[in-house]
C-alpha cells in the first residue's frame, strides 16, 4: 500500500526555499517574475505554496537563481515524514543530499580515463 502524505507541505517547503534564495540574491518578486516572464503574483503563490511549481518551471528557476535542483528540496524532511516514503535508496539519497548531487555533477564532467581511475579507487576502499 502506498503511503499517503500531504503534498501541500512539500509545495510549501519548495516555496520557502525559493523565497530564501530570492532574498539571498536581493531580488524582489517583481524582478524575479520579470526574469522568468511571469507576474510577481505568481512568484507570491509559489513562495506561499498556494501554487505548485511545475518541473519545467523548477528547472528554469534553478538556472535563473544559480542553484541545483536538489536545493529546492533541502528542507523537505521537515515538511514530510520521510519514513513513509520508500523510493529506491540511491535516488532518495541523491535527491535529499546536495553534496552527493554536486559530486555526481563533478564526476560527470571528468575525462573518461580520470573518471574510471576515481571509480576504481572508490570501489577499492
Amino acid at each position: 500500500m502506498t503511503a499517503h502524505f500531504d503534498t501541500k507541505a512539500i509545495d510549501a517547503s519548495v516555496g520557502k526555499q525559493l523565497k530564501k534564495r530570492r532574498k539571498e540574491l536581493k531580488l524582489s518578486q517583481t524582478q524575479l517574475g520579470d526574469m522568468l516572464g511571469i507576474t510577481y503574483q505568481q512568484i507570491q503563490k509559489y513562495e506561499s505554496g498556494a501554487n505548485k511549481v511545475s518541473p519545467g518551471r523548477l528547472v528554469h528557476l534553478s538556472k535563473t537563481l544559480g542553484v541545483q535542483l536538489p536545493y529546492f528540496f533541502e528542507q523537505i524532511e521537515g515538511a514530510v515524514d520521510m519514513s513513509k516514503i520508500k523510493p529506491h535508496e540511491s535516488s532518495r539519497t541523491v535527491l535529499l543530499n546536495p553534496e552527493k548531487s554536486k559530486m555526481l555533477d563533478a564526476y560527470d564532467r571528468l575525462d573518461d580515463d580520470v573518471r574510471r581511475k576515481i571509480y576504481e579507487l572508490i570501489v577499492s576502499i
